[in-house]
């Protein structure tokens, strides 16, 4: 596997060199630069964190009691031993001092595992030694095919700048004209615009499987009147709350515990940051665009049951979903099944292409007729 590993990136980076060869962007000191560390101390994060650890506990606390088709994925408890140790006793034990230590860094930090990742998988080679060239070219070739590919689906529409994100969390990319371009950055920017289309008046997004909250920050950047709701694992979520909230100081977050989940809190909440299983108690009708990116295809029959019902009862206008074709048909049927869908508008969606060639992705838009 190591060996196929070197191989593929070898390969890649030699096919970066063929692509890009004329093109000025591919200077590798674009990646050098971009991964210089953006480390930032400023500020006292401790009553933040304190109220995260507070959600975390509730519902570490609460998940006990909830269905088992709520339960983390086998994938994601194996994250847990391997990764997330330390952050999760800091979590459980309300240690502010080692969370923010952390969280400062959870782009590089073992503490964002799962959530954050780099081209090939190798994260030593990028974070604990000096980068090599092949290195450089496979990220630098894979960071420019994307951008350009982000290009082409939103028709030239925004400029480099318009996927800039906060220095949260000492974040890592490639520095193009002084805009650091995050690891798919472009993939969320558009995920996030697209959902934006579909509405033009005050609307609930809900989001499942939202990680540290890389689309959610573009959909509250960009989106005017909109409550946003993210249901996934505790720890992904109590890292999405440091990265929004410090994002979105002056905005209204409800998290886990806080207040119950009528429809006037959350019309009154700016953002909820939640545990899957609250989705039983999320009123019926009050989302208008449920999206997923890939998680779907990840969970059991019975949790993708559970997490189709909450769709089918709690979405008014749309349901998009980002991922795999071979996972849309099952989940369309399971959608006809439940409220009797449309049948979905599907478009192709080929970010990974030119490194896996026969792979199909697609973006799928289900309208719920009726509503």
């Amino acid at each position: 596997m190591r060996f196929r590993a070197q191989f593929q990136l070898r390969r890649f980076a030699a096919q970066s060199d063929a692509r890009f060869r004329d093109d000025p962007r591919y200077q590798l000191d674009h990646v050098t630069n971009g991964f210089a560390s953006r480390l930032d101390d400023l500020g006292d994060d401790t009553e933040l964190l304190r109220r995260i650890c507070i959600a975390y506990a509730r519902t570490v606390e609460d998940q006990r009691h909830a269905p088992s088709c709520y339960e983390p994925t086998p994938w994601w408890e194996e994250n847990r031993r391997a990764s997330l140790g330390e952050v999760m006793r800091a979590l459980r034990n309300g240690h502010t001092d080692a969370l923010h230590r952390m969280y400062r860094n959870f782009f590089r930090d073992p503490c964002g595992a799962g959530l954050v990742g780099v081209p090939f998988g190798n994260r030593k080679a990028y974070f604990r030694r000096k980068m090599k060239d092949v290195h450089r070219r496979a990220y630098l070739g894979d960071a420019l095919y994307r951008l350009d590919y982000w290009n082409s689906r939103t028709g030239g529409g925004f400029d480099l700048h318009d996927l800039a994100a906060p220095n949260i969390g000492n974040p890592y990319g490639i520095l193009l004209n002084d805009t650091l371009i995050r690891f798919s950055a472009e993939y969320h920017h558009d995920c996030a615009h697209e959902i934006l289309k579909l509405n033009s008046t005050r609307r609930v997004v809900a989001e499942i499987g939202g990680g540290y909250g890389a689309l959610a920050y573009y959909l509250l950047r960009d989106g005017g009147k909109l409550t946003y709701m993210d249901f996934d694992v505790p720890e992904s979520i109590a890292l999405a709350s440091y990265y929004l909230l410090k994002a979105f100081p002056s905005r209204n977050f409800t998290l886990y515990g806080e207040r119950e989940f009528t429809e006037e809190a959350i019309a009154a909440s700016d953002a909820l940051l939640l545990p899957s299983f609250a989705m039983q108690k999320i009123p019926s009708g009050i989302v208008n665009v449920t999206l997923a990116s890939h998680v779907l295809s990840d969970l059991s029959r019975d949790a993708r049951a559970a997490y189709t019902d909450f769709v089918s009862r709690s979405t008014q206008d749309h349901f998009v979903y980002f991922g795999s074709e071979a996972g849309v048909a099952s989940l369309f049927r399971l959608l006809q099944t439940s409220c009797g869908c449309a049948h979905p508008q599907l478009r192709a969606s080929d970010w990974n292409r030119h490194k896996v060639p026969d792979f199909r992705e697609v973006q799928v838009t289900y309208r719920f007729p009726g509503k």
